[in-house]
């Protein structure tokens, strides 16, 4: 490698490292305030400003530059029709809602949001309520609480017992 080779890498690594330790360049706060300003953003859908019983969403940033924008993925409720994701497949406006998953079944074509019922947590659930229905055992055993995905809640200890 020639003296004029070994300087232009090293000035290209050099240059690199300045790149890639500072700051991101572009996507500033004033970037993403001058695009708001002139480009704008869509307004989020009912379903992510409501966030109430029959409207609920989760709030993502949105595929524009740098993310300025927000968007929402609304909630869908059981039995809704839902989409699978594929690779080359439209990005989705709607997803399932807390303690819903897609799932395509045998009876229908098109694949639909139902209950969550297949996770550790879930099966502790229904094995409780089912135990429940003939006995009351509730004040010594708290049914158990998972999150919106099926996983277990934290536990809070009742300090009475």
């Amino acid at each position: 490698m020639d003296r004029l080779q070994l300087i232009l890498v090293l000035f290209s690594y050099c240059l690199y490292l300045v790149l890639c330790q500072s700051s991101n360049l572009v996507c500033t706060k004033e970037f993403c305030d001058n695009y708001k300003q002139m480009v704008g953003c869509p307004g989020l859908h009912i379903a992510c400003v409501a966030q109430n019983s029959t409207h609920s969403g989760t709030i993502l940033r949105s595929a524009t530059p740098c993310s300025c924008c927000e968007t929402c993925l609304e909630h869908l409720r059981e039995g809704e029709y839902c989409t699978i994701g594929w690779p080359g497949s439209p990005v989705p406006t709607s997803v399932c809602g807390p303690g819903l998953k897609c799932q395509l079944t045998s009876k229908d074509e098109h694949p639909i949001c139902e209950k969550i019922n297949d996770t550790e947590c879930y099966k502790q659930q229904i094995a409780f309520d089912e135990a429940n229905k003939n006995a009351s055992f509730e004040e010594l055993m708290g049914r158990p609480s998972c999150d919106g995905e099926g996983y277990f809640n934290p536990l809070k200890c009742n300090e009475e017992m």
